[in-house]
């Protein structure tokens, strides 16, 4: 059972989940999301990802409103979650793209 946000992340379901979502390029094409999916074709080549720290972090969201937690190991992870986020932002790299 999934108990901390390094345990979701490590998690095979979580990994499945990431590359058929945030870092699948046709998914973002088929869904028009707001990746830019060009970007990140490009990136791709370069052996980068193409989308951002908080692309990353709105995708551990995403896969956390798929699961079926107790909500304080739930409100636990949220916690963690926000904190990688407040950190990202006070350092001006939420929106950086890697």
């Amino acid at each position: 059972m999934i108990k901390t946000l390094q345990e979701l992340l490590d998690s095979e379901d979580y990994q499945v989940f990431e590359s058929e979502t945030l870092l699948n390029p046709q998914h973002h094409m088929i869904n028009d999301t707001y990746i830019d999916v060009d970007i990140m074709l490009e990136a791709n080549e370069n052996g980068d990802y193409g989308v951002s720290h908080g692309d990353f972090i709105d995708c551990w969201i995403d896969y956390m409103e798929t699961l079926d937690l107790d909500d304080k190991i739930y409100a636990s992870i949220m916690k963690e979650i926000a904190k990688v986020q407040e950190w990202h932002t006070e350092n001006k790299s939420i929106d950086t793209l890697i």
